[in-house]
């Protein structure tokens, strides 16, 4: 998944790789809001801090709260997959508040 910083210093969804991880979880839609990762607020997290704390080992999980754009909070338990965004030497996108 892209993100993008919003406004408040919270990252939102920006796209989801076709097949990757978010989109196959079902529970990540564009434009859900970044609440927390693994129980670690991301509100004026750094991209890299939010970065270091989606990519993990392939197979492992991440737990991601985060609301949505109806004010919804919900939980999204994601299996960790290889995929491009998920490359940990790929570099971060190079806008300013965005992260792969």
């Amino acid at each position: 998944a892209t993100f993008k910083r919003d406004a408040e210093g919270y990252y939102t969804v920006k796209k989801m790789a076709p097949g990757g991880a978010a989109e196959a979880s079902g529970a990540v839609a564009i434009e859900d809001r970044v609440l927390e990762v693994d129980g670690n607020a991301m509100q004026r997290a750094t991209a890299a801090q939010l970065a270091r704390a989606v990519r993990g080992p392939e197979g492992t999980w991440v737990t991601i709260l985060l609301r949505s754009k109806d004010g919804t909070v919900k939980s999204a338990a994601i299996r960790r997959a290889r995929g491009p965004e998920a490359d940990p030497s790929r570099p971060l996108e190079a806008s300013p508040g965005a992260v792969r």
